[in-house]
């Protein structure tokens, strides 16, 4: 089950939680305790796995560090050429998400968009020889794009995790 947990800026906003966040420190345990909410309901007492988006990492790193290893991790990148990653919040640093995944013990999914089929080549190409569990093609409701931009796009995942190439196993 995906609980989602991306672009989660508004932390703290409510007036039970404005406490809770007041710290940046506060803001991170808020966020963990979600997290860890969920996977209790999820993996607890329905006995089911959770995935999440992982982008949050980057402004909440010592709640990801606590989460549990049993969160399944995916990964977005939206730009035309991922192979230089720079973050999700323009804080411009290069880091190896997916090297950070697997060192931690987190099984993973690379999720490109359906912008650029580009997108899609560079992030698979990414994870050939690598512990990728496979993808998650994002796309959003296409109602004047569907057959020239979605479609196609579609049709390069398709072929690319079709195939046992050595490209994140046997997506």
């Amino acid at each position: 089950m995906h609980i989602g947990g991306d672009e989660s800026f508004n932390i703290g906003y409510c007036k039970e939680c404005a406490k809770k966040a007041e710290t940046y420190d506060g803001e991170q345990k808020l966020y963990g305790d979600m997290v860890h909410f969920f996977h209790s309901v999820v993996t607890g007492k329905l006995g089911k796995r959770i995935m999440m988006w992982d982008d949050m990492y980057e402004l909440y790193p010592d709640a990801f560090h606590s989460f549990p290893r049993d969160i399944i991790m995916v990964s977005w990148s939206y730009g035309r050429n991922i192979t230089g990653w720079f973050g999700h919040f323009a804080n411009c640093t290069f880091r190896d998400q997916l090297a950070y995944h697997e060192k931690e013990g987190f099984d993973y999914l690379i999720a490109p968009a359906d912008r650029y089929w580009s997108n899609t080549e560079t992030f698979t190409d990414l994870v050939k020889n690598r512990k990728c569990l496979g993808g998650l093609l994002t796309i959003w409701e296409k109602k004047f794009t569907l057959l020239y931009k979605s479609l196609p796009n579609l049709a390069v995942a398709g072929d690319r995790w079709g195939k046992k190439s050595g490209a994140s196993g046997d997506q």
